[in-house]
């Protein structure tokens, strides 16, 4: 199957490997938020080079790159890439702050509520974090855990990714993205800028050290999508790019090349019969992931004693939970009105178009008539 196919909304399923991801982060962030002394992440103790949780940002951000760039270049509609990206970060996250300050500080945190309450600390987290600042504490929230003070440390790779959208959206308006080889060549400008940690361009929020690989990730689903016609998936294409994979063992470019078999094998499993029957009624990724965190803190933080499989097993259950709600109540409604404002910018532009053409066409009359 082409790519160009795959892409087709009814083609593939890729919303189950979001999900799978965002449960991941879970899995893998459990070992340090609920740490039992002998036990270690799955993923960590084969890989050795990478984690799951780490794992799992970076299949976010590959899947992201893909589906995103391939709207923005299949809809080639700004104003609608914008409110759609507004609209789709930043309403659970409203409620997922409020929340953390507003019902779980209260709740656990080691100080009087009307000192919690009055501490500037409390609402400097809600602007700070609102804004894609990342502010991690609130006053005198989960200072005893085993991970002490962070509220919610999951939420550092939304600047990345928001600034990641900023720069596509910058490529595609300056008309890089109309040549696929011209975005080729900027796309290798921003690698080298990104593996040589010189960052000149990319420099402006808070630096990670897993943030090379998934803003790589992301550029690899952007070049995915721009070469979506010359692309194909198939099993000998996966076999090969595991066998590539296999001879790199040994190599410093075993991560590189493991993630390009692992986002390989994702898209082709994507497209797959079977997967394509397992399709989720709902987008419940983004929620369960920004949740995560506070979620396992809070658990840390009553039940610290039960260790890494309980605070894995209920997180995934109260974050799937809290996850579905966030996507009925918060995340569609928001996405719906997105497209609604779209519609009306739309509707805006095509008729300030059709009032400039006949203005134009007025003053071109009135001028032709003056002619002697």
């Amino acid at each position: 199957m082409k790519v160009v196919d795959f892409l087709r909304r009814e083609n593939n399923n890729l919303d189950v490997f979001r999900l799978l991801a965002a449960g991941m982060v879970i899995w893998g962030h459990a070992y340090s938020l609920a740490p039992e002394g002998h036990k270690t992440d799955f993923v960590q103790s084969h890989l050795h080079f990478d984690y799951s949780g780490s794992l799992a940002v970076k299949i976010f951000f590959f899947l992201s790159g893909l589906m995103v760039s391939n709207s923005l270049l299949e809809k080639k509609d700004i104003s609608a890439f914008v409110l759609a990206r507004i609209f789709r970060v930043w309403p659970a996250l409203i409620v997922v702050v409020l929340v953390s300050v507003c019902i779980i500080g209260p709740l656990v945190t080691s100080l009087p509520l009307h000192q919690y309450f009055r501490d500037p600390g409390t609402w400097q987290y809600v602007l700070d974090n609102l804004r894609l600042k990342m502010n991690w504490n609130l006053p005198g929230v989960f200072k005893t855990n085993a991970y002490p003070g962070a509220v919610n440390g999951s939420l550092w790779t939304l600047p990345w990714e928001v600034g990641a959208y900023i720069y596509l959206l910058l490529i595609f308006m300056v008309g890089a993205a109309r040549n696929k080889y011209v975005l080729l060549i900027v796309a290798a400008f921003f690698l080298h800028e990104i593996i040589t940690v010189n960052m000149r361009v990319l420099d402006f929020f808070w630096v990670n050290d897993g943030i090379t690989m998934a803003l790589c990730s992301f550029i690899a689903g952007v070049l995915v999508a721009a070469f979506k016609q010359q692309l194909s998936l198939s099993i000998p294409v996966v076999a090969g790019a595991w066998v590539v994979c296999a001879i790199s063992a040994k190599t410093d470019g075993l991560p590189w090349f493991f993630c390009i078999a692992l986002y390989t094998t994702l898209l082709w499993l994507a497209s797959t019969p079977l997967l394509l029957r397992l399709r989720l009624k709902a987008d419940i990724s983004y929620g369960v992931y920004i949740w995560a965190f506070p979620v396992q803190q809070a658990l840390s933080h009553f039940y610290l004693a039960r260790g890494v499989l309980f605070n894995q097993l209920w997180s995934i259950v109260l974050c799937c939970m809290l996850g579905t709600f966030s996507w009925y109540v918060i995340e569609k409604p928001g996405i719906r009105l997105g497209g609604r404002l779209a519609a009306a910018v739309k509707r805006c532009e095509a008729f300030l178009k059709r009032q400039a053409i006949r203005y134009g066409q007025v003053l071109w009359t009135g001028i032709c008539a003056r002619q002697p």
